[in-house]
Parts: C-alpha cells; sequence; structure tokens
C-alpha cells in the first residue's frame, strides 16, 4: 500500500461523522508511564481531538492503556486488537513494537519511538504494511529524512 494513500486513509478514519446513528470510531491509546505522569500530554491530546471536532462519547471511543513496563506490552495490545478499534495511537517502542506484532491490518499510529527501521521497517519513506507516525529517531536517521525532503 502506498503510504500517501495510507496516510490519508488513516486520517479519514478519524474524520467527523455528522450522519445521526454512525456508530462511535475506536480509537485505542497505547501511552507509556501512568495516567498520571503522562497527564498534560494526553490532556493536550484530548483536547486537539476535541477542537477538531471528535467529542468522546457520541462520536469517539477511545481505549486507554498505560504500560510501565516492556513486559507488560503484548497482554495490553493483546486486549486492544480484541477490542477491534479503528485506529491504535502507539506511544514509544515498546508500545509500537508490541502492536505491530499483535496486528497487520489495524493501522498504527506511532508517536515519539526511535527509528522505526529497528522495528523491521525499510525505510522512512516506505515504512509499508500498517505503521505510520513521527519519529524523533537518532540525528543521522533524521538528517538523512530531511535531505531526502530537500531533494524534491
Amino acid at each position: 500500500m502506498q503510504r500517501r494513500a495510507f496516510i490519508v486513509g488513516t486520517i479519514g478514519l478519524l474524520a467527523p461523522r455528522t450522519a445521526v446513528g454512525q456508530p462511535a470510531k475506536r480509537l485505542a491509546l497505547l501511552l507509556t508511564g501512568s495516567p498520571t505522569a503522562a497527564a498534560p500530554e494526553h490532556d493536550a491530546f484530548m483536547r486537539q481531538l476535541e477542537a477538531l471536532g471528535w467529542i468522546e462519547g457520541p462520536q469517539l471511543a477511545v481505549d486507554r492503556r498505560w504500560g510501565d513496563a516492556p513486559e507488560r506490552w503484548p497482554d495490553l495490545t493483546a486486549d486492544v486488537v480484541r477490542a477491534k478499534p479503528d485506529v491504535i495511537l502507539a506511544a514509544g517502542l515498546d508500545a509500537t513494537r508490541a502492536a505491530r506484532r499483535v496486528t497487520s491490518t489495524i493501522p498504527i499510529v506511532m508517536i515519539a519511538a526511535t527509528d522505526p527501521r529497528v522495528l523491521g521497517v525499510a525505510s522512512f519513506a516506505h515504512p509499508g504494511g500498517n505503521l505510520t507516525g513521527v519519529t524523533v529517531g537518532p540525528p543521522e536517521a533524521v538528517l538523512e529524512k530531511r535531505l531526502q525532503l530537500l531533494s524534491r
């Protein structure tokens, strides 16, 4: 699947529904740490969703899972996948890796993950499969991508 089509499709999954009776979209959040430690970032994310027209409840069901240790991620992600979310937002390398292990069909949006190539993707430009997102990878990897963008 082409990356652009995947990203547009993923964003489309979260496009607000206006028709009455439409089922709520399901968003799974795989978050690192604890609810208390990540509260400011989580609250900012939820406020931005609301600003975009997504209010938890009528349009959006949010399933939050917090992992404070790498060994917990397999069980947490298996639970999330059984709930059949429309999109999984995975924060960090451990959450992203665990999500990739349990699903190849549900779109996974990674945030704050290191170089995605350690997850087995071929490149930044064409990660393939059901993974996309934002990375804060090693400087040389980020620089490589910036140079690719400048050369277009």
